[in-house]
């Protein structure tokens, strides 16, 4: 969570006192991922709670995940389904996702996920719609690709939520590099596409959502 506009952490345990308990081994994967040195890759704490409340609020039936890592943003998601409802996660790593599953099973929700392992595009063709929900925390570089291959499976009044928006802020600045460049194109881009609605939110590195028109 080092990207994160930051809480402290006695904010953040505000957040979750002041919520809806959130299962004991959600609180170990974020203590288990963050001493890793990847752990900017995670959604942070706040923001796991703001995916369970638009799972309630959507009420998907099918929800397409890009990018698992640990598992943080797929196990409350997946807490917060309505009966019979499923995730499909999509994601390259054999060493991040066993944790991933491990917590899926510690919280009893792993008959609610599928996993499957592999460049996600190439395994987005081969998946039978609708998702009502999509939620992309992926590589930067194929944000756009993402979004325009999952359109199709997208019903109306589906949601799109992509994480990392906001870039660690660099996006309102004049930063030359590629990954702060693709990103505020990516923006612009889905600003202005015709079939989404779209609202970016202030949490964490930006969580942008485009609901299908």
């Amino acid at each position: 969570m080092d990207n994160a506009i930051e809480l402290s952490n006695e904010l953040r345990e505000y957040i979750f006192e002041s919520s809806e308990p959130v299962h004991p081994v959600l609180r170990r994967v974020i203590e288990q991922t963050q001493a890793m040195t990847e752990r900017s890759m995670q959604v942070t704490p706040e923001q796991s709670i703001f995916l369970r409340a638009m799972v309630r609020l959507v009420k998907p039936q099918r929800i397409l995940e890009i990018g698992t890592f640990t598992g943080l943003s797929s196990l409350v998601m997946a807490s917060a389904l309505p009966a019979g409802g499923r995730i499909t996660c999509l994601d390259v790593s054999e060493e991040f996702t066993a944790i991933a599953r491990q917590a899926w099973g510690e919280a009893g929700v792993a008959d609610k996920i599928e996993l499957i392992l592999g460049p996600a595009l190439e395994t987005i063709v081969s998946l039978q719609g609708p998702y009502d929900m999509v939620f992309i925390d992926a590589d930067k570089g194929n944000l756009q690709a993402y979004v325009e291959a999952v359109l199709p499976m997208l019903p109306s009044g589906g949601v799109v939520m992509v994480d990392n928006t906001l870039w660690r802020q660099l996006v309102v600045t004049d930063d030359p590099t590629p990954s702060t460049v693709t990103i505020q194109k990516f923006n612009a881009w889905l600003k202005d596409h015709p079939d989404f609605d779209v609202e970016m939110i202030g949490i964490a590195d930006g969580l942008t959502l485009a609901i299908r028109r």
